[in-house]
């Protein structure tokens, strides 16, 4: 039997600010790739643009079922922009070699 499941995952605003405050660069290049911050910071709403981000690489290891073990870096994951504008999912690294990234 099929399992078919959704869900929702959502971010803080203000938890994202407060991390980018408290530990600045340090938290940003652990959980952002260069790209993801150079699109936030080029919006008037960037924390939200992060916070999005975070939301969606912590609902792709649950889909994927991995969870942050191992060597999975924040960074394996990364959500870029199409040039119309659409979400597009990266996986690199140890994300990559999931069995399931492949399907």
């Amino acid at each position: 039997m099929e399992i078919v499941a959704h869900g929702i995952d959502l971010v803080d605003f203000p938890r994202i600010e407060e991390m980018v405050k408290r530990h600045d660069e340090r938290f940003l290049n652990k959980v952002f790739t260069a790209a993801e911050q150079s699109y936030a910071e080029a919006n008037k709403n960037g924390t939200e643009k992060l916070a999005g981000r975070f939301a969606a690489k912590e609902a792709i290891l649950k889909l994927m079922g991995t969870g942050w073990r191992g060597k999975i870096a924040w960074t394996d994951i990364e959500i870029l922009n199409s040039p119309t504008g659409q979400p597009e999912v990266v996986l690199c690294g140890e994300v990559k070699k999931s069995p399931i990234s492949s399907k």
